[in-house]
Formats: structure tokens, C-alpha cells, sequence
């Protein structure tokens, strides 16, 4: 048996791309969503694991988005239908593909190919189900990765006004060292910022983390355990930005802001 899968703008196949580019723009490389049945229902959201992750990938998102119309299209199929090929019709184009060529399946028959789809497709993607909320978590392992000037814990109920203010950031890998000096006539300023001058290095904690998350997915927490910063006996997270949790914001768009502040108080 042949399985056709048929792409372009007049095909109703539930696909968006996160970009709002069109199947027969083939330079995208952001993902996309994909609304069940009628399209009314939440997408699923598929998005980048990493930055580069789609860099030889055949045909980038669109080659992933077919492989995940042909799955559905296999989930229908009886479990001993012998699959000769996964055929893509793109309408822009006079070629057709083999997916079980394109991305190296050896199934003939639908569970094992809807396996290898769903192996393909995790080595590549976050699957983002309806309801999924993005969070940013400062652990004490993060926590442990600075080193204020003054010499003082970071889960010490209260800093040292008096003491120097900045700060020592070592990236998880140990690859880089970051430091940040706070100016003279910002110290005032900075005493009074929630957790003092350790309110920007949970910012900076929080911007590495965002680096790592695709631009465009929608960010609903940023926290840290108030224990690890010396609020004795709460076990409960700390939120950086309260707002954020029905209201999300670009991982791209909030990493920006954290940076922002960061310059404001620092050098």
C-alpha cells in the first residue's frame, strides 16, 4: 500500500507554521503547530530542541510536519497493512519524496513506522501538548555558580550593605566566567532591589537558561526556591515575574528584558 501525503496552502491539513510562513517557503526553521479535526481544538505545539537542530534535517520543519500528517495517516491503517512508501506531494514543486526514504525508515507495516515517526520526531522537537506551560527554574546547583564580591552566601537572609556588590557567573559547562561590578552611584539602588544585588544574578541565570528554549515559545514562569535564598523555612517557589503566568511572554522577548536590567545596574 502507497500512503500520499499532500502539502501546500490549499491543502486543510492542521499545519501553522510558528513563523506564519507558508509550505512552499522552505527557508523556515521555527517549528509549527498542528490543530486536530476541524482546527477549532488547542494546537500541539512542535518547536525546536536546540537553535541548530533542524540543520540537516531534509526540507527543515516541512519535512518533520509531513512525517507527523503521515503518522496520523498510519494510526488508521490495520496494524498488518504492508506499507510500500510514504509519498509527499508538495504543490509547489514536480518532485515527490519517499519519506521512508528521506528519513531512513525500515518499517513496513504501521506500528513499527509510527515508532520510528515518533523517534525521528523527539531526536529533533519539543512536543508542546495543549495546557503545557513553559517554566524557568533557578536551582541551588545555579545558584552555587556565583560568587559575590563581598564574600557572603547567596542564601544569607540579608547582604551586607556596605560590602562590594557585584558578582562572579560560572556557565554550567565551566566554559566561561562572567563578572558584573556595580557602580558607586548605583549601590544605593541596588540594596533595595528584592534579594539585592542577588536579584540580578538570578536574572542572568534565568537569561542563560531562555538561550536554550526557541525564540518564539511562550515563557509562563520564572522562579527560584526561596530557601536557597535565605528565606528560612519556605520551601515554596519564589515567582521573578508574577504577570507572566497568564500572560506569556517570548523566551526571546524576556531574555532581552532580563539583559535590560541587568545594564541598567551594572557594568
Amino acid at each position: 500500500m502507497h500512503i500520499y501525503i499532500r502539502t501546500g496552502s490549499d491543502e486543510n491539513n492542521g499545519i501553522e507554521f510558528i513563523d506564519g510562513t507558508k509550505w512552499e517557503e522552505m527557508g523556515s526553521q521555527t517549528g509549527f503547530n498542528y490543530y486536530p479535526g476541524d482546527g477549532t481544538s488547542e494546537p500541539t505545539r512542535y518547536t525546536l530542541k536546540t537553535p541548530n537542530a533542524l540543520d540537516k534535517v531534509p526540507f527543515g520543519d516541512r519535512g518533520l510536519a509531513a512525517l507527523l500528517l503521515a503518522k496520523h495517516k498510519l494510526g488508521n491503517l490495520n496494524p498488518f497493512t504492508e506499507v510500500q512508501s510514504l509519498t509527499w506531494i508538495r504543490s509547489n514543486s514536480p518532485l515527490v519524496h519517499d519519506l521512508k526514504q528521506l528519513f531512513s525508515l525500515e518499517g513496513d507495516h504501521p506500528v513499527r513506522l509510527l515508532s520510528e515517526i515518533l523517534e525521528t520526531l523527539n531526536k529533533y522537537l519539543l512536543t508542546n501538548t495543549p495546557g503545557h506551560k513553559t517554566e524557568i527554574t533557578i536551582t541551588a546547583e545555579d545558584l552555587e555558580r556565583v560568587e559575590l564580591d563581598s564574600g557572603e552566601r547567596m542564601n544569607k537572609p540579608v547582604l551586607d550593605g556596605d560590602k562590594p556588590q557585584g558578582f562572579t557567573v560560572t556557565s554550567e559547562d565551566d566554559a566561561t566566567v562572567t563578572h558584573f561590578t556595580v557602580p558607586g552611584f548605583l549601590r544605593t539602588l541596588v540594596y533595595r532591589l528584592p534579594d539585592e544585588q542577588r536579584h540580578l544574578a538570578i536574572l542572568y541565570l534565568a537569561a542563560e537558561k531562555l538561550r536554550n528554549l526557541p525564540s518564539d515559545a511562550p515563557v509562563h514562569r520564572v522562579a527560584f526556591q526561596a530557601e536557597n535564598l535565605g528565606y528560612a523555612g519556605f520551601n515554596e517557589l519564589n515567582d521573578m515575574f508574577p504577570e507572566i503566568k497568564t500572560n506569556p511572554v517570548k523566551a526571546r522577548e524576556l531574555r532581552g528584558h532580563l539583559l535590560n536590567i541587568i545594564a541598567v545596574y551594572t557594568e
